[in-house]
């Protein structure tokens, strides 16, 4: 929450050389979290353009595809802790990657309760085909950064990533 004017602005991260008035008149491209929303949104758009020529994959089904390529054997609460994708919309992804062959569950060997979501040799095998456009198109947005300024954006997402967990682990 923001301050009032009557509220110090030391007591707010990120704001102790901001004074109340002025984070009153904030414009909408100042907020640092619709800015990033924004690009994510412009990241997806491209993506989902790109992946769905070529492959015929929606974003969602990509950004499965690529958490279990890297992270394989998990839960289906993992994978959805992994994405941050809505519990639903990640069901009802993994269901259909599942009907295409892309998916395997099965039981885990140390819970029979629980089932463990990997990629098959189809879905491996698909995961390879795009790895190389995804390595491209990493190089091309990063080119525009120097190399401090790609090292100082990693370390600010990881610090802001590490924040928001945290943040979210007390609901």
């Amino acid at each position: 929450m923001l301050p009032v004017e009557s509220e110090p602005t030391e007591n707010v991260p990120g704001t102790a050389d901001i004074s109340a008035a002025d984070l009153k008149n904030l414009k909408l491209e100042d907020h640092v979290t619709y800015r990033v929303s924004v690009l994510a949104q412009m990241f997806g758009r491209e993506a989902a353009r790109m992946y769905s020529e070529r492959w015929g994959l929606s974003l969602p089904k990509y950004r499965v595809l690529t958490v279990m390529a890297n992270l394989s054997g998990m839960s289906l609460r993992e994978l959805t802790d992994q994405t941050q994708m809505d519990k639903g919309q990640i069901s009802r992804v993994v269901s259909q990657m599942e009907l295409e062959g892309l998916i395997a569950r099965k039981p885990d060997d140390k819970d029979a309760r629980r089932l463990i979501l990997t990629l098959t040799s189809a879905g491996a095998d698909l995961y390879k085909q795009t790895i190389g456009v995804f390595e491209e198109r990493q190089r091309e947005i990063l080119s525009v950064l120097t190399t401090e300024e790609l090292t100082a954006l990693r370390s600010t997402l990881d610090k802001l990533s590490s924040h928001m967990r945290a943040r979210l682990a007390e609901e």
